[in-house]
């Protein structure tokens, strides 16, 4: 199927939709034009899986109904001044993705996409238009649709014939002489004066089309209809021309080898996507031809790259030993405590592994809460009475207990350095554990990008941010919906690759933060006020505060008489 998008359309409706919401945090550079085209074309991709993808561009120069009409448009605010370079980026983006841009000088891109429309429908090629312009209803035919964005409703419908007949009331090439009657005022195209919507309505079914309608003038009806088209025969004539999109410009050629969607330049678009910092939009990317399952196949659940990564499953006593071993040469490492509950305090009780990594590229999972039995049946879900499946063999890997009891030196031991993103939850979960131990961490990530002005930073957007590598999204290792699965259910193999992701790049991550800190300006305090309270905030947490109440009983004595006070005042 192919996807041709009205690509100006797109950026204008992104453009006054975000207006002043997102500019790229270290530059000032607005961009918000630009993030919404890329978020929709990621939503429109997922939505209809295209094969191909053409874009059709607006050319600089004035088209052929210009030089019809000199009004065409001039009703048209002017272009504000921080949307060309928003624009720009919307270009390269699409030459990132390898979508062709296609611009036809004379004409507009509302006449490109008739003409790859008509050449693909004639081609047996299934097209789908993207726009929010109620033009391109006109295009729609046998195999031809248009998948418009209605901003109010913040939505989209697929007109075909069928949903434009139920819109309208008539056959979607009959838009143009609708318009020839009523005008489109956004346009600038005056129509007939004296006919409205349901007058052309009427007229429409009743005679098909402007040429019939001015064909037969003596015999149309009402009178006042008779009247208007009489007075306004040539702006019905000249309305329907400007109205009327071409459907073969000459320059047009529909080359659909060069728009196969999953060819598009990978590297290229995330190098994009982190210096405007579109780091929410990463694990959205299409499926690439390099890739092999589809992305929600939990076997692809390795970052894309093409570094080597060492990430070594211990299950064995041995292999643990040989962990804490290289963390004592190390001296410094990172850890990720996997749970399937998200909340610390209850994550102790399901906790399934713990990644650890002391150098690039360089570390260990070690499993102890994997599970390959089906899970229990929901609550008010009744017990089939049948054969239950066969289990695959049991899952090698060590008990909790005797994992806690190995990792405790090296998680306690002061003169070893230790990093983790969100410390304070790790170490409630690792506290809260049956066998469990306190933590404390040197370094914490998400503390250190919080400081330096990074709300809400993911150890995933801080990786792809500040060293270009993705790690693996947790939707994809555990799925979506009704099929997601926790991570007790994945494989350890599957998690490692989560897990000891997370802890090696925390760990990069640590040492770019560490240098942005130095100067900051904000170095003493994370090293002074920060870092010492996710302690005290994480037993805080666990523990509770207590409170004098005879201090607040004496505060509220108080503030009572100043308020007795202050009404005699």
């Amino acid at each position: 199927m192919l996807l041709v998008l009205d690509s100006h359309g797109m950026i204008f409706r992104s453009y006054f939709a975000l207006r002043d919401t997102l500019t790229v945090r270290r530059t000032g550079e607005p961009v918000w034009a630009a993030y919404g085209f890329a978020n929709t074309l990621l939503y429109v991709l997922n939505e209809l899986e295209p094969t191909h993808v053409i874009a059709a561009w607006d050319a600089p120069e004035k088209t052929f109904r210009h030089r019809a009409d000199e009004s065409y448009k001039a009703t048209r605010r002017p272009m504000p001044d921080d949307l060309p370079s928003q624009i720009g980026r919307v270009r390269e983006l699409l030459d990132a993705f390898r979508i062709p841009v296609l611009e036809a000088p004379g004409y507009e891109a509302d006449d490109v996409v008739g003409t790859l429309t008509t050449q693909a429908a004639k081609a047996g090629v299934q097209t789908v238009v993207m726009t929010l312009d109620n033009d391109m209803v006109q295009l729609v035919e046998p195999g031809v649709r248009v998948y418009m964005y209605r901003p109010y409703q913040r939505d989209y419908v697929m007109y075909d014939g069928a949903k434009v007949r139920e819109r309208w009331g008539f056959e979607p090439d009959q838009i143009r002489d609708y318009k020839a009657l009523v005008g489109d005022n956004s346009d600038n195209i005056s129509g007939v004066k004296g006919i409205g919507e349901r007058g052309a309505n009427a007229l429409i079914e009743q005679w098909g089309s402007v040429e019939e309608m001015l064909d037969h003038l003596d015999e149309v009806k009402p009178p006042r209809a008779q009247k208007a088209l009489t007075a306004g025969r040539d702006d019905a004539a000249h309305s329907k021309m400007m109205a009327t999109i071409v459907r073969d410009v000459p320059t047009v050629d529909l080359d659909l080898p060069a728009s196969v969607v999953n060819e598009y330049d990978r590297e290229t678009v995330l190098e994009l996507f982190r210096e405007l910092e579109f780091r929410s939009l990463v694990s959205r990317l299409p499926r690439h031809a390099s890739d092999t399952p589809s992305p929600q196949d939990r076997e692809s659940a390795a970052p894309a790259g093409d570094e080597e990564r060492d990430y070594r499953v211990v299950t064995t006593k041995k292999d643990l030993a040989a962990l804490v071993r290289a963390v004592r040469k190390a001296g410094r490492f990172a850890f990720e405590v996997v749970a399937d509950d998200e909340h610390p305090m209850r994550a102790a009780s399901s906790l399934v592994g713990i990644g650890v990594s002391v150098a690039a590229a360089e570390g260990w999972y070690v499993p102890f809460g994997h599970s390959q039995e089906p899970p229990p049946p929901a609550e008010g879900q009744q017990e089939m009475d049948v054969e239950p499946p066969e289990l695959p063999p049991p899952l090698k890997q060590l008990a909790q207990a005797d994992v806690l009891a190995a990792l405790q030196p090296i998680f306690t031991d002061a003169k070893l350095s230790r990093v983790a993103h969100n410390a304070k939850a790790a170490t409630l979960a690792l506290a809260e554990a049956e066998g469990g131990f306190w933590v404390d961490v040197e370094f914490d990530t998400m503390v250190a990008a919080y400081l330096l002005g990074d709300a809400n930073a993911t150890v995933r957007s801080l990786a792809f941010e500040r060293l270009g590598h993705e790690l693996v999204d947790p939707k994809t290792l555990l799925g979506t919906g009704r099929k997601a699965v926790p991570f007790s259910r994945t494989t350890p193999e599957d998690c490692a690759s989560f897990a000891t992701g997370n802890a090696d790049m925390a760990l990069r991550v640590a040492g770019e933060l560490a240098e942005e800190l130095e100067g900051s300006g904000v170095e003493g305090i994370f090293e002074q006020v920060d870092m010492p309270h996710v302690a005290v905030l994480g037993r805080i947490e666990r523990h509770g505060l207590a409170l004098d109440l005879s201090v607040l009983e004496q505060l509220a004595e108080e503030l009572a008489e100043g308020i007795v006070t202050a009404e005699h005042a």
